[in-house]
């Protein structure tokens, strides 16, 4: 990916005799300063995976992750308050407070992921992209058990707009509030919200909860508990029905008349007792 693109790839093949242990971690400056191309000096984490592959001879491959050291995190499991935007969060435990991007991509990180071990967390975002969102780029937000709390307001909770964004609650009680485009909305590209069990609450008003728009894929995909998805309240019915609001939302294809069909969207609950409302 050409700079600033924050997190550079590259494939290395070495030899089998000098297979580094995966994971390892050390320090190195921008690529390009190295090459003559930058005078940038900020310092890098390089995070090593390993995959073997059968060429002729007995190579392996390295993929190398060039992430800036102000871009990684990885908290030791206590209670966290983050409010600076990262490309790299990984967080081992603790009631933690997101106000940043958490795991959504922004102007300066065109791909971004948040992995939050356990723990009650709160992620509560004032601004638009947010939360496991891909606005022209990927954003991926895996929250694996706790009672966790979404707040947004648009572009949140797995959405996205010319890219991809993911947003995964594996357990607890959740409970999920945007404003709009939001928990499964797709605009040109393809989002999804996955939570895997308990008693969840979604909540916006308009077109979020499994929404495709023009060339978009939305899902929102609950897979146990007894669930509550609201969408409605903040705008009146364009069609002038009185006491009707308007949503698009809880599985819908919507497009833009005249110009772009709607794409495909897709709520899907798997078990449980639920409430589903919503307008228009």
């Amino acid at each position: 990916f050409p700079a600033p693109f924050p997190a550079r790839i590259e494939h290395q093949y070495a030899e089998r005799r000098h297979q580094r242990q995966p994971r390892e971690v050390e320090r190195a400056r921008y690529p390009g300063h190295a090459r003559g191309h930058g005078q940038r000096k900020a310092p890098f984490q390089r995070i090593y995976a390993h995959t073997e592959v059968e060429q002729g001879g007995h190579r392996h491959r390295r993929v190398m992750f060039h992430v800036p050291e102000e871009q990684l995190h990885n908290p030791s499991g206590q209670d966290d308050d983050k409010d600076e935007d990262a490309a790299v969060i990984i967080d081992l435990g603790g009631d933690d407070f997101y106000s940043n991007n958490a795991g959504a991509s922004t102007e300066k990180i065109g791909c971004a992921i948040l992995i939050d071990l356990g723990g009650d967390d709160a992620y509560e975002s004032t601004g638009d992209g947010a939360q496991g969102t891909g606005v022209l780029g990927v954003g991926i937000l895996a929250d694996m058990a706790g009672n966790d709390s979404y707040v947004g307001m648009r572009w949140c909770q797995g959405a996205c707009a010319l890219g991809v964004g993911i947003v995964l609650d594996a357990r607890g009680d959740d409970s999920y509030r945007a404003h709009a485009y939001a928990q499964g909305s797709a605009l040109w590209g393809t989002a999804i919200a996955i939570d895997a069990g308990g008693n969840d609450r979604y909540e916006s008003h308009m077109l979020s909860q499994g929404v495709g728009m023009p060339y978009g894929i939305g899902v929102l995909t609950d897979l146990a508990g007894n669930d509550s998805y609201y969408s409605k309240g903040a705008y009146p019915s364009c069609y002038g029905t009185p006491g009707i609001y308007e949503a698009w939302s809880q599985g819908v294809g919507a497009g833009f008349r005249k110009y772009a069909s709607g794409g495909i969207g897709i709520l899907l609950d798997a078990g449980g007792k639920d409430r589903y409302e919503a307008g228009n």
